[in-house]
């Protein structure tokens, strides 16, 4: 049977009009979910770090620092799917308020994005589980840290270091949180080392090294990540003025978005954190 020109190209229109429509069927399901392939492939900051990273990590601490079960508590599905899209889409334009999402919304979005990465922030995962192996001293256990760190993407490596910093801030407040070091390596460990999509770890005692790994890293920030006394004494400085503001009875009003940008300085590189700070009306 002879088919004409005219005949194929509506054949072949109609085929990719298919493809287009399962396309979007799919994407207006999981719209969040093929936004995030790598982190090379995300709007940074001048610091080099993702935008999504460095607003949710800045809310988190604001807004859920001292917040019983951070991390741990689930938030809005629907609202963590939008938040997602909307850092998708542009995340330089995302406006996070209190009236929109809640701390627990903001830090659930965080741990989602990590796992829908293309690969965990922290690949070779059997290697960094050697390193928390307890038949390692803890000379021997920091050198390999840090040869592991010396090896990460420059990229990975100073998105782990903002988080890091963050969940030992969390872990400082666990009086109030109930999220001690423990606490918050079992949720974030699994998530440093493994994304949707891989095959998760068979047992408890692989589940509870990837919990290891984590809570290293939250102990021995300072050293493995060359924290300077600098940088420990700004963020502490930071902590109490938050302490201060939250244990405020009258607070003020905001009527709108500002934020207050802190550069911490330390010997080879600086870090910039920006925090969202109340506008009085």
């Amino acid at each position: 049977m002879e088919v004409n020109d005219r005949e194929c190209g509506v054949q072949q229109r109609s085929q990719v009009s298919e493809i287009v429509r399962r396309i979007c069927t799919y994407l207006s399901y999981h719209n969040w979910a093929l936004i995030f392939s790598s982190l090379d492939e995300q709007q940074l900051t001048k610091d080099g770090i993702p935008v999504v990273v460095e607003q949710c990590v800045n809310f988190v601490f604001r807004h859920g620092c001292m917040t019983e079960g951070i991390y741990r508590h689930s938030g809005v599905k629907t609202k963590i799917d939008r938040l997602l899209k909307e850092f998708g889409a542009n995340a330089w334009a995302v406006q996070m308020t209190r009236e929109a999402y809640s701390e627990h919304d903001v830090a659930n979005a965080l741990k989602r994005f990590m796992r829908t990465l293309d690969e965990p922030l922290l690949p070779d995962r059997q290697k960094w589980m050697e390193a928390a192996s307890s038949g390692f001293g803890p000379g021997e256990k920091m050198r390999s840290y840090s040869v592991l760190l010396s090896r990460l993407p420059a990229i990975n490596r100073r998105t782990l270091r903002r988080l890091i910093g963050h969940l030992r801030a969390v872990s400082n407040q666990c009086e109030r949180n109930l999220m001690p070091n423990y606490n918050l390596a079992a949720i974030w460990g699994p998530t440093l080392l493994t994304v949707d999509g891989q095959s998760a770890p068979s047992d408890f005692g692989q589940t509870s090294g990837e919990a290891d790994v984590c809570k290293d890293l939250i102990d021995n920030y300072r050293d493995l990540f060359n924290v300077t006394r600098e940088e420990i004494d700004r963020e502490e400085e930071i902590m109490r003025k938050t302490e201060s503001f939250n244990k405020n009875p009258n607070p003020v009003k905001i009527s709108g978005n500002s934020y207050c940008r802190f550069i911490i300085f330390g010997v080879d590189q600086h870090e910039t954190c920006t925090y969202q700070m109340p506008q009085v009306k």
